[in-house]
C-alpha cells in the first residue's frame, strides 16, 4: 500500500497560511473600525498560531498518518493545558 507524503512545498505553504492567520487576527484585534472583525480576531489568532505549532512538530516528507497524529496530539496538549488552567485558577486563587 503507497502511503502519501507530506511535501516539503506542502508545509512551507500552510505554514505561510498559519503566518497569514496570524497577521490578519492581529489586525482584526487592533483594528478600530468594525466590532464584528474584533470579535472574530483572537479566533482567528489562535487557528493560526496553532497550525504554525503544529506544523513545527511535522516534518517534512511524513506520511499524512502519522502527521495527522501529530497535528491532533499537540492540539490535544494544547487544550489538556487549557482545561488544567481553567481547573486550578478557582484553587490558586480562593
Amino acid at each position: 500500500m503507497d502511503v502519501e507524503m507530506i511535501s516539503q512545498r506542502t508545509k512551507d505553504t500552510v505554514e505561510k497560511v498559519g503566518i497569514g492567520l496570524c497577521f490578519l487576527g492581529l489586525f482584526a484585534i487592533l483594528q478600530p473600525f468594525s466590532m464584528l472583525l474584533y470579535q472574530y480576531g483572537f479566533q482567528i489568532l489562535c487557528i493560526g498560531g496553532f497550525i504554525y505549532t503544529a506544523l513545527g512538530y511535522i516534518q517534512a516528507d511524513a506520511p499524512i498518518p502519522k502527521a495527522t497524529a501529530i497535528a491532533l496530539t499537540v492540539l490535544g496538549v494544547v487544550i489538556g493545558f487549557l482545561l488544567l488552567g481553567i481547573a486550578l485558577v478557582p484553587v490558586l486563587v480562593g
